[in-house]
């Protein structure tokens, strides 16, 4: 589905809850010290704990029949976490590879316009940041 017909089909759009802290309290998860559910996509454990995860969050969407937005696992994935965890896998890329291995893809749709959304964001803030410290 088009990501301009969602927005204007649909008075509300659902987002992703809280997703470390279920990893957390399941224990099916290994999270890193630093870099949280980031790491998730490289174990097959770590996949299966997301993918179910994801999956209760897409069912919750389609029983109220609304669109939802489900984001990479990398909010803690920025460069300087990365280097300093000596990571050299593309984990941002990955992540978004694993997500469009998912089944539904129209559960999905939304991802790219999120990601830019959020990227928009952290690029005022930088710039933002620079400009008035």
């Amino acid at each position: 589905m088009h990501i301009q017909k969602i927005l204007y089909n649909h008075d509300f759009i659902l987002t992703e809850a809280a997703v470390i802290e279920p990893l957390r309290r399941s224990g099916d998860a290994n999270l890193h010290p630093r870099l949280e559910n980031a790491l998730l996509i490289y174990e097959e454990s770590g996949k299966i704990a997301l993918s179910k995860l994801y999956q209760g969050f897409i069912n919750v969407a389609r029983m109220g029949g609304v669109p939802i937005t489900i984001c990479t696992p990398t909010w803690r994935a920025n460069q300087e976490r990365i280097l300093t965890a000596h990571i050299t896998n593309d984990v941002n890329g990955d992540a978004v590879k694993y997500l469009k291995q998912n089944p539904d893809p129209e559960a999905l749709c939304l991802v790219w316009f999120l990601s830019m959304m959020i990227s928009y964001c952290c690029i005022l803030c930088f710039l933002f940041d620079a400009v008035y410290t």
